[in-house]
């Protein structure tokens, strides 16, 4: 892994373990734009990652995603 690539993991990894501590105390809106930056973070570093996460959508019983295209 290049210094580049190791420099925007450690950047994901510390915003995944903020949004650890702090999701008690935040609001539903502002998690989900701080999980939407997360993975605009990953998207940067994975492209090909972020296409495949692309065709996922929410499963209207909750959060977990399914292998249903949009």
């Amino acid at each position: 892994m290049c210094s580049i690539e190791g420099g925007a993991l450690q950047r994901v990894a510390e915003a995944i373990d903020r949004l650890e501590a702090d999701r008690q105390n935040t609001d539903a809106a502002d998690l989900e734009a701080r999980i939407a930056a997360v993975w605009s973070m990953v998207s940067e570093i994975d492209p090909e990652l972020a296409r495949l996460a692309s065709g996922y959508r929410n499963d209207d019983r909750g959060p977990l995603l399914v292998l249903w295209p949009r």
